[in-house]
């Protein structure tokens, strides 16, 4: 069992890392904040563009491992159908 002070250092620690802003974050106010309005809307559609690319192709390249590997599909497809069943 978990102590009380791990779990508070626990939720601290969490809580610290849910609200600092990430770099994307930063990005968009600093050019918001130099270049107005215009500039900091162009950052957010930049940065949600990124996004969206970097999602296709990490689901194109998990997609990729898991049409070449059998065993593997298999394995996960296996693991899916235990925990959909109630116990």
């Amino acid at each position: 069992m978990i102590g009380l002070a791990a779990y508070v250092a626990f939720l601290g620690v969490s809580l610290l890392v849910i609200c600092t802003p990430g770099q994307d974050t930063a990005l968009t106010i600093r050019n918001t904040l130099l270049g107005r309005r215009r500039a900091g809307i162009a950052t957010a559609f930049g940065v949600a563009a990124g996004q969206a690319i970097w999602t296709v192709a990490t689901s194109a390249g998990l997609a990729v491992v898991l049409a070449a590997s059998g065993p593997l599909f298999l394995a996960i497809r296996h693991i899916d159908a235990n925990k959909s069943k109630p116990h």
